[in-house]
C-alpha cells in the first residue's frame, strides 16, 4: 500500500508544490492493487473523508466498478453550488436532519447531499437509491425532561 502523506518531498531536501490529485491518484493506484481480477465480487464500496473524495475520484472510481460515498469539501470541483450551505450552524427554524440533495444529470448514479447536524454536513455517494425512509432513534433519558 502506498500512504499518503501530503506533499511530496523533491530530491533536493525542499518539498514540491502541492498537487490536488495526488491523493486520488494514492487511492486509484491502491485500490488497483488490492481489487485485481480474483475479486469475488463486481461491485465494491470505498468510504472516504472529505479530504480525498472529489467527483473525479468518484467518477473514475465508479468506471472500476468501485461505489463511493463520504464527506466532500464545498470548493470541489464539478460539487452543485445549490446544495452548498453558506450558514455554520443549523438556525433553530430548520429541524435537525433535514437535506438538500442533487443527482447528476452525466452520471445519475451520484447524488451530492447536504444534511444538517448541528452544523451542515456535505455528502458525495455513487450508486445510490433515493427511496425515502426514516430511521427512529431511542435516546436513554438521564435525569427530568424540561
Amino acid at each position: 500500500f502506498e500512504i499518503y502523506a501530503g506533499k511530496r518531498s523533491s530530491s533536493d531536501g525542499g518539498a514540491s508544490a502541492f498537487d490536488h490529485k495526488t491523493g486520488a491518484a494514492a487511492v486509484v493506484r491502491n485500490l488497483k492493487i488490492v481489487l485485481d481480477s480474483n475479486a469475488r465480487h463486481a461491485w465494491h464500496l470505498v468510504v472516504v473523508d472529505r479530504f480525498y473524495s472529489s467527483i473525479l475520484l468518484a467518477i473514475e472510481l465508479l468506471a472500476m466498478g468501485v461505489y463511493v460515498i463520504g464527506t466532500i469539501m464545498i470548493d470541489r470541483l464539478g460539487l452543485d453550488q445549490n446544495i452548498v450551505e453558506k450558514r455554520k450552524s443549523r438556525p433553530a427554524f430548520i429541524p435537525r436532519g433535514t437535506f438538500t440533495f442533487s443527482r447528476s444529470v452525466a452520471v445519475p448514479s451520484m447524488v451530492a447531499l447536504h444534511w444538517w447536524d448541528r452544523k451542515p454536513v456535505h455528502y458525495l455517494c455513487t450508486g445510490s437509491a433515493m427511496t425515502a425512509s426514516t430511521i427512529d432513534r431511542n435516546v436513554k433519558q438521564v435525569g427530568p425532561i424540561t
